[in-house]
């Protein structure tokens, strides 16, 4: 396939995407089209995703490539690949699902898959910032979650995120943004484990390795 979209939905979120870092240039079309929030990008995440199962290799051919003295585009990005998440599991409207296939019709217009004029695309939200600079806000104990602040929120680093209220202690758990971000993805449950991933913010600075996914 020349194009693979991954449609999916968050918890509760905006609608944000993840693609391949070589893919940008193709894929910013289609994340200024459907309004993105945050477009998180990596090369390769450690975690086996599915658009990465059709954009990696190419990828790799190319380090492969140049590893034994080829040309830096001896492979050309021949399967843009992208994971694409429609906001959260309760956004469900007609008005939505109407907005939304319009806008992915509306890219596949201006990159010329489908044969109708062409109007200008909306400019882009946010820029993208590495998948690697996605910061997990984890739960340090069990209790009922309160969130603070409404999933797109700008956030700075300190800003109170959200409370988790342990019951059982009679205390208060107040989570904070550990970097300066969008407040992108966040839990629908509001009661909560330790150690569980209650929101995430998109941060533009790459301070995490291994499996970007996962955590």
């Amino acid at each position: 396939a020349d194009y693979v979209l991954d449609l999916h939905c968050d918890n509760e979120s905006v609608i944000h995407l993840y693609a391949a870092t070589p893919q940008w240039s193709q894929v910013e079309p289609l994340a200024r089209a459907v309004g993105a929030e945050v477009s998180l990008l990596a090369t390769d995440s450690g975690d086996d995703p599915f658009d990465e199962a059709c954009s990696l290799l190419w990828s790799r051919l190319n380090r492969a490539w140049q590893s034994r003295g080829g040309g830096a585009d001896a492979w050309p990005q021949a399967c843009v690949a992208v994971t694409l998440e429609l906001r959260g599991v309760c956004d469900v409207s007609h008005e939505l699902a109407q907005a939304d296939s319009e806008a992915i019709i509306h890219w596949l217009t201006h990159i010329g898959l489908i044969d109708a004029p062409a109007r200008p695309l909306p400019e882009l939200r946010h820029p993208p910032t590495p998948l690697a600079g996605s910061i997990p806000m984890v739960a340090p104990v069990g209790g009922v979650l309160v969130h603070l602040l409404p999933v797109g929120s700008q956030v700075q680093t300190g800003a109170a995120i959200a409370e988790v209220i342990d019951v059982l202690a009679d205390q208060v758990q107040r989570l904070h943004a550990p970097c300066d971000g969008v407040l992108y993805a966040r839990e629908d449950g509001r009661w909560v484990h330790a150690g569980m991933t209650v929101a995430k913010i998109a941060g533009a600075e790459a301070i995490r390795s291994g499996k970007l996914l996962s955590a």
